[in-house]
């Protein structure tokens, strides 16, 4: 942060601060730079210059910063203004309900709960797009209607309802919006209407996985539920 004064009177002291709280006094009749812990103010041209460096500047840093500069002899201070913001590229992902999961399986009526994970600073629109059919590889938004679950820190963690309609099976992915960033988005996701199968690995001791096809929200078969593995066992 940088702040510019007219008056080049050589006894003055600057007061730094963010929020009201004193960060740093620096006098003339110290060094031309001062630092303290991770602050480093600097005087020059006769204090018609001055500056405030802060280092590995983090979220908590981020506010408005006022520079008074006090003179010795008479007068009002000078005052130097500054607002910090701190800019974290936005990026966003699906959170499975099942980590092992491959795919998602829609209920009788082609609704589907989906969870994405996001984060960055400012915080940006987060949706959900489905790929177009037809090999147009081209992305088109489903949903900017999202319920928050949690917020952890710099992480959000929001729950969307999505419905695929007539579809047999949609590619979706959580998509980010409106960033100060570029924006990136998270890999696309399937989900089934029907009684298709998402494959996951199930360990079964000793050290082993197996490859497991699951009929998630199939019909019940005769000594199999309808979330009871079956099919075709690869062992690894």
């Amino acid at each position: 942060m940088t702040c510019l004064f007219d008056s080049a009177d050589s006894r003055f002291i600057l007061i730094w601060k963010s929020m009201e709280i004193t960060l740093l006094s620096h006098s003339w009749e110290e060094s031309s730079t001062k630092i303290d812990g991770r602050l480093t103010s600097t005087i020059e041209s006769n204090g018609k210059t001055c500056r405030l460096l802060i280092a590995n500047a983090t979220f908590e840093d981020v506010g408005n910063y006022v520079c008074s500069k006090y003179y010795y002899v008479s007068g009002k201070p000078d005052k130097c203004f500054w607002n910090l913001d701190i800019q974290d590229p936005a990026s966003v992902r699906w959170i499975p309900h099942d980590a092992l999961s491959s795919c998602i399986i829609a209920d009788k009526n082609g609704n589907v709960n989906v969870t994405c994970l996001y984060d960055g600073y400012p915080s940006p629109d987060i949706g959900i797009q489905s790929l177009g059919t037809n090999n147009t590889g081209i992305w088109r938004n489903v949903s900017f209607v999202g319920t928050i679950l949690e917020i952890d820190g710099g992480l959000n963690t929001w729950l969307y309802q999505v419905n695929i309609a007539s579809n047999q099976s949609v590619t979706l992915r959580c998509a980010s919006f409106n960033c100060h960033l570029p924006c990136t988005h998270g890999d696309g996701f399937l989900v089934e209407a029907t009684c298709k199968f998402c494959t996951k690995f199930k360990k079964i001791g000793n050290g082993r996985s197996v490859l497991a096809k699951h009929g998630l929200n199939c019909p019940s078969v005769v000594g199999v539920g309808p979330s009871f593995p079956f099919l075709d066992y690869l062992y690894s």
